[in-house]
């Protein structure tokens, strides 16, 4: 296997997004990644468990959970792939997700976010430590998958918006 470290989304050397990518995994179990994320303790690691012209399988991995898809970790990889040249497919838990890159930047086509069940409007409220007038009437709040699941929460003013602050035992329970 061989393993690269790099930056992604950087301007200038170790100022971007930590990605580990590790290559030639095919020979690796889930356990086994998920050790290998964990230990490198970055927010992702992938896996590129097959590799043909164009093309490659991959896996990604926080130090907690397998992802089906996240930006960075896609466009790192496909860069670490094509030196950043060219355009690739990467076949991801979520599906293909083809890049390119022109001029130096990479662009990707990602696999469509898709909403999951609503969220309780008194339980959207707790999370975001607001209270149930604070939110916004026109947008139900929901779950949205696009690679890790997201609350998308709408609120009704800029300083209901300054007051947000995300109850993490609220986050867990729901």
């Amino acid at each position: 296997m061989k393993l690269t470290i790099v930056d992604v989304f950087a301007e200038a050397r170790y100022q971007g997004n930590q990605l580990a990518v590790v290559e030639g995994a095919a020979g690796l179990t889930d356990a086994g990644m998920q050790d290998i994320a964990r230990e490198m303790n970055f927010s992702e690691t992938t896996f590129v468990t097959a590799q043909a012209a164009g093309r490659a399988a991959v896996r990604i991995f926080t130090p907690n959970e397998e992802l089906p898809f996240a930006g960075h970790p896609t466009l790192g990889t496909a860069w670490v792939l094509s030196g950043g040249r060219g355009s690739l497919v990467l076949a991801l838990r979520a599906g293909d997700v083809p890049v390119r890159f022109d001029a130096g930047i990479g662009w990707l086509t990602p696999p469509a976010a898709t909403v999951g069940p609503a969220l309780e409007r008194g339980d959207a409220a707790r999370l975001l430590g607001l209270e149930q007038t604070d939110l916004d009437p026109a947008f139900e709040p929901a779950l949205v998958t696009c690679g890790p699941t997201f609350p998308i929460i709408g609120v009704n003013s800029l300083p209901a918006l300054q007051r947000v602050r995300v109850e993490l035992a609220v986050q867990r329970e729901l």
